[in-house]
């Protein structure tokens, strides 16, 4: 099972100031994640989250997306190459134990996004 999201930018000006949105939106997809996990299917998630790996809400100390790493590998763990600027906010998750090999982060400058693509392959476990 495949997901793609795109999270709401969090933070000062924008629709999510203190990022509690974005949290929940990232526990919600663990947890349905892990659901269909249960059920026999091995997910995959990825998009733009808008969020660095250790940004953290106010008034929490849980970053943003803790739910998604405590559930699954990350592509890009634990180098966290920026994708946007000097940031990474675009991410590929696979149900853990999943393995993942050549995570790469583009380099094209030449391309309508203002973020660089992520790609690699994953090794799901076996059901």
């Amino acid at each position: 099972m495949a997901c793609t999201a795109h999270f709401s930018t969090g933070g000062p000006t924008y629709d999510d100031p203190e990022r509690h949105t974005q949290q929940a939106q990232a526990a919600h997809m663990a947890d349905r994640s892990t659901t269909y996990s249960a059920l026999g299917y091995r997910t995959l998630i990825g998009g733009d989250l808008n969020a660095t790996p250790t940004v953290t809400p106010d008034q929490s100390t849980v970053p943003v997306l803790q739910p998604l790493y405590d559930a699954h590998k990350e592509c890009d763990q634990p180098t966290n190459r920026p994708t946007a600027g000097s940031s990474k906010l675009d991410y590929l998750f696979a149900t853990s134990p999943a393995t993942w090999s050549g995570c790469t982060i583009g380099t094209d400058t030449d391309n309508p996004s203002d973020h660089r693509p992520v790609w690699g392959t994953v090794a799901l476990p076996a059901r």
